[in-house]
């Protein structure tokens, strides 16, 4: 079976929020914690951290779960170095990375495992969740793209690769409007909290 590692981007600054979101409540704990729990429920066999904005805090917040802290210090320059320090991170120990996103602690366990489901079944490079026709997050990417994906221009960031294996790539409708909604506003906060 090939192996997954849930890779979740929580490094940047949430400068849209005007808080800092990893650590904002949600639902009993921190969305943080809510999206290390649901993706340590999936079926991905390892569960990866990239930190960098308030690092410490945020790692310090995950000790008591089984994921690898990694951080990013170029956090700065955007998601596509955060991604990169994931998939660098994954080498190695994994065939694939899934990555997701630290503002959609909502997304259910069974939109991760459909997504994880349809790529160990297929041959797909990319596997994405769809919902009326939309395409969402997670998206699994194996690693056989990993130089692709560590060479992006970061004003493209991964859609560069996305739509150079458009062809390719296998969509997964799921039931769940989530994988297209994030938390990038103190308004999708409070709707989504």
């Amino acid at each position: 079976m090939r192996r997954v590692a849930a890779v979740l981007l929580a490094a940047g600054t949430s400068s849209r929020m005007h808080e800092f979101k990893q650590l904002l409540p949600f639902r009993g704990r921190t969305i943080v914690e809510a999206c290390v729990e649901t993706l340590l429920a999936t079926t991905a066999d390892e569960v990866v951290v990239v930190v960098g904005h308030r690092g410490d805090e945020v790692a310090a917040v995950l000790a008591r779960f089984p994921v690898s802290i990694v951080r990013n210090d170029a956090y700065l320059e955007g998601m596509s170095s955060s991604v990169a320090a994931g998939v660098v991170a994954a080498r190695g120990n994994a065939d694939a990375v899934m990555i997701c996103l630290c503002d959609q602690p909502h997304v259910p366990k069974s939109v991760f495992d459909a997504v994880l489901d349809a790529y160990r079944a297929s041959v797909a490079p990319i596997v994405v969740p769809t919902i009326a026709g939309d395409t969402g997050h997670p998206v699994i990417f194996d690693l056989s793209l990993a130089d692709e994906m560590l060479g992006v221009d970061p004003a493209h960031g991964l859609r560069a690769v996305t739509y150079a294996h458009r062809a390719e790539t296998l969509r997964v409708p799921v039931d769940s409007v989530g994988v297209l909604d994030d938390m990038d506003t103190q308004e999708d906060y409070e709707r989504l909290r």
